[in-house]
């Protein structure tokens, strides 16, 4: 994507996993600066969001998947197919 044709920023944060860091409330900060650098920059993004981590949401969402074969319909095939990838699994289900 070209960033000026970008409408969105996506910041993630890894600090709140990484055993130093935790209580670490630095990310806040950097994020605001970034927000307001971006703002400045590129008029264009106007959403900004934050990603986490999420412990154990890989081994979560292949078992709820593996055993919903249903939940396929909620997802457009190039989203099914970014799942298969990140979790390694046949999410219809099968072996």
């Amino acid at each position: 994507v070209d960033p000026l044709d970008a409408t969105c920023a996506v910041f993630y944060s890894i600090s709140n996993t990484q055993v130093g860091l935790r209580g670490v409330s630095f990310g806040n900060l950097l994020i605001k600066r970034v927000v307001a650098s971006l703002q400045r920059d590129l008029p264009g993004v106007s959403t900004f969001v934050t990603l986490s981590p999420l412990p154990l949401f890989g081994p979560w969402c292949r078992e709820t998947l593996k055993a919903a074969p249903h939940l396929n319909s909620l997802f457009k095939e190039q989203e099914l197919q970014a799942l298969r990838s990140a979790t390694s699994v046949n999410i219809t289900g099968e072996e």
